[in-house]
């Protein structure tokens, strides 16, 4: 019964304390923008119609990955999906070095490479001989 209360006592401190953060931001960082703006030290001003579409495009492809996220979490193993979102962050790197054709870019990519394929080799690992009753240790 202890750790119920306490669970739902720690859980309301949290979701208090998020809100809390939100609400300080809206009501008193926000009213900033506005002196800010009078002085010239942060300009102000409405985004483009180009901005505008980056800007949909971003929460479009954010809401995305949540509830993809959400739903891998829900039909596979949390440990599978938090390795693949991990993976995310060289693939990205690799991405960025083959489009933009940085100097050395050949040599980064293929650090990256490999630090792709050791992951997915030892998630592959760990999940096979985490279901056998064999263990390689």
């Amino acid at each position: 019964m202890y750790l119920l209360i306490h669970g739902l006592f720690f859980l309301f401190f949290l979701q208090n304390t998020i809100g809390g953060v939100g609400l300080v931001h809206v009501f008193f960082l926000s009213l900033l923008l506005f002196p800010m703006d009078k002085l010239g030290w942060e300009v102000f001003e409405l985004p483009s119609a180009a901005q505008w579409r980056m800007l949909l495009l971003n929460a479009g492809m954010g809401t995305l990955f949540n509830v993809s996220f959400v739903a891998a979490v829900s039909l596979l193993s949390p440990t599978l999906v938090s390795v693949s979102c991990l993976l995310t962050v060289p693939i990205a790197a690799m991405a960025d070095l083959l489009l933009n054709q940085y100097r050395d870019a050949d040599e980064q990519v293929k650090k990256l490479n490999l630090v792709v394929w050791a992951t997915i080799y030892h998630t592959i690992k760990y999940f096979i001989y985490s279901q056998s009753y064999i263990h390689i240790y």
